[in-house]
């Protein structure tokens, strides 16, 4: 045999020989078997809490459960509890009053004073990560709790937005050539700005009902998501000499970009948001900050080119990170038909009906495909914020709502809030104030919120 026609025999016995020996360490492929709850089809009765909700997502959801039970004839879905108006549909993001019994349970105010007496539906989450491409809202909501448990499936999305009269903004800048000399919207910088600029019809009407909020949205953005802990507990630091966010060298620049803000608005912001609707309707205020139910109502009063809403500010960074609040589901943990309430509730927010309801009750769709399912959506008065989740411009944070410490922190935030509004507490104090009751809180808690966070 020839040396040429040795050494590529050789080397091809090598290369074999290496491959059946990486073969063989290969570790060993697992396949898990996908976890869905079943519904046996024995007879078996379920009731559903309605406290809170409005007529017309009742009605719906009075027609999914017709749809549920023509294919699970057996199983009798009651109502516990009486609906409420549209106009009282934001008690759903309040704390309830009482305890509900029901097998389907409302979960209220992004799931504040911890999961009770609800089901772990991890064991289930297969379900809706395979249903559809989850929003990121949706995601975080489900993981509210931190690690582990998921205690719920969120229904509607409530965030705050920044609606301007576009005609007026259109007349200002229609000259102005270079952006320097424009009035715009995309910072918080330009915001102020443009309150200078535009003179009277600059005003910013913003009412002290949006303070918390606010400052949050401009602490996490000016900090950036890599410099936060965890979307689900964004009021704790990566960085392990700044325990909390309040603490980073960055928020005493935030708390006076906070200040000009409501400095800048109107009565100091000393504003109810009906007020402060009331104040961007009548002509007083040509930018307002309030939340996204306020967009059914200009589109009734006022004419379509005569103003627009976008989201929130970025900070210089370019980005925007917002409280995620919303209110949904769970399933109560003493159920006795345990599996087929958590079967039922599947089939409540599969893709098809969550869509639906979506498209009929107004409330924002836990998945991506919902607009490609229902393109009208597009034009719907949740339009602008379902362009945002689409673009991805704007990203959603919660306050550490898993810890025992954040019941009644919100009402205590905005007291705090006011007081360094009103002078009564320096930068210093609120800061050091808050970065105190965050770090106490780790400290006789621990880090409760590590979830693997769906991208």
């Amino acid at each position: 045999m020839s040396i040429r026609k040795t050494v590529p025999l050789i080397l091809a016995a090598l290369t074999l020989g290496a491959a059946l020996t990486a073969c063989q360490e290969q570790e060993e492929v697992i396949y898990e078997i996908e976890v869905r709850a079943q519904n046996n089809g024995q007879p078996a009765t379920l009731t559903v809490e309605t406290q809170g909700l409005d007529a017309a997502y009742l009605q719906e959801l009075e027609h999914i459960i017709e749809k549920y039970q023509a294919d699970f004839p057996n199983t009798d879905i009651l109502f516990e509890g009486s609906s409420l108006d549209q106009t009282e549909k934001n008690l759903l993001f309040q704390a309830a009053g009482t305890a509900s019994k029901a097998d389907l349970q409302l979960v209220r105010a992004s799931g504040q004073g911890g999961a009770q007496d609800l089901a772990d539906l991890s064991e289930y989450l297969d379900f809706w990560q395979c249903e559809g491409s989850l929003g990121a809202w949706t995601s975080l909501a489900m993981h509210h709790m931190g690690a582990g448990p998921v205690f719920a499936v969120p229904a509607d999305l409530k965030q705050n937005m920044l609606f301007y009269r576009k005609d007026w903004f259109g007349q200002f800048n229609e000259d102005k050539r270079f952006p320097a000399d424009q009035a715009l919207l995309e910072t918080w910088g330009q915001l102020l700005d443009a309150h200078q600029k535009l003179g009277g019809q600059g005003g910013l009407a913003l009412s002290r009902e949006q303070a918390g909020d606010c400052f949050n949205t401009l602490l996490w953005s000016a900090l950036g998501r890599g410099s936060l802990a965890d979307a689900a507990a964004a009021y704790y630091s990566v960085k392990e000499e700044e325990a909390t966010v309040f603490s980073a060298e960055k928020a005493r620049d935030v708390a006076g970009v906070f200040g000009k803000l409501y400095a800048a608005a109107l009565d100091g912001g000393e504003l109810t948001q009906e007020q402060a609707v009331e104040a961007f309707l009548n002509g007083e205020a040509g930018i307002l900050i309030a939340d996204a139910s306020a967009e059914a109502r200009l589109a009734e009063a006022l004419p379509e080119e005569a103003w627009a809403g976008r989201g929130l500010p970025q900070t210089d960074n370019g980005q925007s990170l917002v409280p995620c609040k919303w209110w949904g589901w769970g399933v109560s943990a003493s159920s006795e038909e345990l599996e087929k309430a958590i079967h039922f509730l599947c089939y409540l927010t599969n893709v098809d009906n969550n869509t639906h309801l979506a498209a009929t009750c107004g409330v924002m769709p836990l998945y991506k495909e919902a607009l490609m399912m229902e393109p009208e959506l597009a034009y719907s008065t949740r339009g602008v914020e379902l362009e945002q989740l689409r673009e991805g411009n704007t990203r959603y944070m919660s306050e550490p709502i898993m810890y025992k410490s954040h019941q009644g922190f919100e009402e205590r935030l905005v007291q705090r809030l006011e007081d360094f509004l009103d002078q009564k507490l320096s930068t210093e104090e609120l800061l050091v104030g808050l970065d105190d009751y965050w770090s106490e809180a780790y400290q006789s808690q621990g880090a409760l919120w590590v979830w693997e966070e769906d991208e």
